[in-house]
């Protein structure tokens, strides 16, 4: 009989979702959640989705200003960088604000939430997508990058992390651009990086004793079709701050161009393309000049993509004051040439608006009462267009109509009831809304769930719930009930991997009866076992050929000797239980599929393939059937020849299932620890790892060998052996876990 060490698994660290902290930390990250219920409430998506110009836009917005770690100097305008580019994304891209995860001072965990890990993509961001597609992405970042000083790669920097360990702490821009260019439902991604990954900064060196790294902005493969990103600075640049205009330089010209100073062909668009060349123009003169410093951004991604348009009649809104001078703005136009036009004269309001506001003056409205009398008008029919505080030309004639209605005095002005009463209304219209929005997010996410385990079960448990993806669940379920692995199917997925056929689900009694010939004790007792779900068992032993594959690869480390007798086709032999699992390790590595070896009631449940014999083929064996001494005889069979040796694999016929050589040739490592018998075994089909008196330095081998005797070879017998043991008659054949 045959004895084994074992291994133990590790768990990789995945970055958590995030979480309080105590201090500082923990009041920045409470003052975020709080900031995000309270947009929520005032400025949750309307069920009618017009009062947003793009309601199905999502942004990222980061703005990292306080680093913790003592050798990182702050970023002084990083938040009033990320506070612009929100207000662009809701008022000139037209973002409903709920849409919007803005983010200040964010950690690691923070930055993987949002942004994804490299294991799932399916981030905060992804979250927040319509998943019927379409939706426009943009990210924006305002804050320090670092080089990864071993592998070369740019890192976007949380502001809990240790600069000289990019590696773990950071973010990767390349995973940045592989997960949002990888959400099938974004229509476009826009990314703005102010920031640079050359190991410097404006405030001063983040990793000490370090030459600069020169990072190459570059997108991986298969993501090049939807993504833009501008960076501010290229190769070992450092990205700088404008301290009058109080934004980082690229951050303060790339709003200009935006906002319209990009674009230079007069099409009423803005493309990648023009703002870059309106960065190079003026962001990296403003460098030279102010800093005397060479600073030019980078562009990758979609060259024509088009980044901003003008509104009707060919005026680009205007920079608000509060984040560049009111000055004069060229805005070009095809047919009539450049209409001058200041930013004061876009936005001045009309004589009888100012003297409403006067009015209104001294009601002391905040911004978010603002924001409810306009949610309150939309609840009353009113069309006043954006939810955006601000009481325009439509919010006056919504005010004006409910004073006609109610037989107020019609003078468009809010008083102190009037405002009392619209805010009331609004108040229940954003209550609504918001329980719509749960609602929805609710019903996708338990869809979103039913997908992921993508199961019968799932399907119907979301039919019982109800939602509004009833008719794509129920194609699911009909998808689904349909068998994926029909059983008999062959499966071999690359020239050098084992050829696989797919084993059904079922069930059958292990072990031997009292009375079958050549019995020992530890066949039992025999017991029912069940096996819920088909999969995939090598249709013969691994071979020579195919262990040598894997040692070129560099995937198995040794070299088994093959006996004089040659390798090729031959099973492999001469491994032990831990050579056997190294091999499955490199398997699943190189398909990206879950190879392993099989469990022990798998193996006999393959092996007898319906059989309840002592060998799949009837009650005895022949040398003619299986590779074995043949100098012996079982029950009424005969002998015969000896080869003294392993044959080719396939050298005989296949059982039921379409597995070969189950019988003899070498004895095959399963995955289970030695039991003496079968008490408190598992009864699933689950490998018997831990519990009872188990001894997993010895590990279980099945079905005989080339020198065993015919009574070996029977389905119910077992082997033992010593994990790290290798001898010529003990090999082994894999499984694969199917989807």
């Amino acid at each position: 009989m045959l004895k084994m060490m074992r291994s133990v698994p590790s768990e990789p660290n995945v970055p958590a979702p995030c979480a309080t902290r105590a201090g500082a930390r923990g009041r920045r990250c409470a003052g975020l959640l709080a900031f995000l219920v309270a947009i929520s409430v005032l400025a949750a998506p309307s069920p009618v989705r017009a009062e947003f110009a793009n309601p199905r836009g999502v942004a990222v917005i980061i703005g990292n200003a306080n680093y913790e770690h003592r050798d990182v100097p702050d970023v002084t305008f990083a938040h009033r960088d990320a506070g612009a580019l929100r207000r662009y994304v809701v008022d000139v891209l037209g973002f409903d604000p709920v849409n919007v995860i803005d983010l200040r001072d964010a950690t690691r965990r923070e930055l993987f939430d949002a942004l994804g890990t490299k294991s799932d993509p399916r981030s905060l961001l992804w979250s927040y997508l319509d998943p019927d597609g379409g939706s426009d992405v943009v990210v924006f970042y305002s804050g320090h990058g670092v080089p990864g000083l071993n592998d070369g790669r740019g890192y976007l920097l949380p502001v809990d992390a240790d600069p000289r360990a990019a590696e773990d702490d950071g973010y990767p821009i390349d995973l940045l651009y592989r997960n949002v260019g990888g959400l099938a439902e974004a229509g476009s991604v826009r990314v703005y990086i102010d920031a640079c990954f050359s190991g410097g900064s404006h405030g001063g060196g983040l990793i000490r004793n370090a030459s600069p790294v020169f990072v190459e902005a570059t997108l991986p493969e298969g993501v090049g079709h939807k993504v833009t990103s501008l960076t501010a600075a290229s190769g070992t640049q450092i990205a700088s701050w404008d301290e009058n205009a109080r934004h980082g330089l690229f951050t303060h010209h790339l709003l200009d161009a935006l906002h319209g100073r990009g674009d230079a062909d007069g099409d009423a668009k803005v493309t990648a393309a023009e703002a870059k060349r309106y960065l190079d123009r003026h962001m990296t003169r403003a460098a030279r000049r102010q800093h005397r410093r060479v600073q030019q951004a980078s562009l990758i991604g979609v060259q024509d993509a088009v980044l901003a348009t003008a509104a009707a009649g060919g005026a680009f809104p205007a920079r608000p004051g509060s984040e560049a001078p009111a000055e004069t703005v060229a805005v070009p136009t095809k047919d009539d040439g450049p209409e001058k036009k200041t930013a004061a004269a876009i936005e001045a309001p009309s004589s009888s608006a100012e003297t409403a506001e006067s009015v209104e003056a001294t009601l002391g409205l905040t911004f978010a009462e603002r924001v409810l009398v306009q949610h309150g008008l939309t609840s009353l029919g009113e069309d006043v267009g954006r939810a955006d505080g601000v009481f325009g030309r439509r919010t006056r004639a919504g005010i004006l109509s409910y004073q006609k209605e109610k037989g107020l005095p019609e003078t468009g002005h809010l008083t102190a009831e009037l405002r009392d009463a619209l805010v009331a209304h609004g108040q229940a219209y954003a209550m609504k809304r918001r329980q719509e929005e749960a609602d929805r997010r609710a019903d996708d996410e338990a869809y979103a769930e039913a997908r992921r385990l993508n199961t019968l079960a799932s399907y119907r448990a979301y039919l019982e719930r109800g939602g509004r993806h009833e008719g794509e669940a129920r194609t699911r379920l009909a998808e689904v009930s349909k068998p994926k692995w029909p059983a008999g199917q062959d499966l071999r997925e690359c020239d050098d991997c084992p050829k696989m056929v797919v084993v059904p689900a079922g069930s059958f009694e292990m072990g031997s009866p009292s009375w079958e010939e050549g019995r020992f004790h530890d066949e039992g007792p025999v017991r029912l076992v069940s096996i819920a779900q088909p999969f995939a068992v090598g249709v013969h032993e691994v071979t020579f050929r195919e262990w040598d594959a894997c040692r070129r690869d560099g995937g198995c480390s040794h070299h088994p000797d093959d006996q004089g007798w040659g390798r090729g086709d031959r099973p492999v032999m001469n491994v032990s239980w831990h050579d056997a699992r190294e091999y499955v390790r490199w398997l699943s590595r190189k398909t990206d599929a879950q190879y392993r070896l099989l469990s022990e009631s798998e193996w006999e449940y393959a092996a007898r393939a319906g059989s309840t014999t002592p060998f799949h083929f009837g009650s005895t064996v022949s040398p003619e059937q299986a590779n074995y001494n043949g100098s012996f005889a079982y029950g009424s069979g005969r002998t015969g020849r000896f080869g003294g040796r392993t044959e080719p694999v396939g050298s005989h016929t296949a059982n039921a299932f379409g597995l070969r050589d189950v019988h003899g040739n070498v004895w095959e490592w399963v995955e289970d620890c030695w039991h003496d018998s079968y008490r408190g075994a598992p009864s699933d089909g689950g490998a018997w790892t831990r519990d009872g008196d188990g001894d997993c330095d010895y590990r279980v081998l099945r079905g005989g060998s080339w020198v065993s005797r015919p009574g070996s070879l029977r389905s119910a017998v077992r082997g033992r052996s010593g994990s790290v043991h290798r001898n010529h008659f003990n090999g082994f054949r894999v499984a694969r876990t199917l989807d």
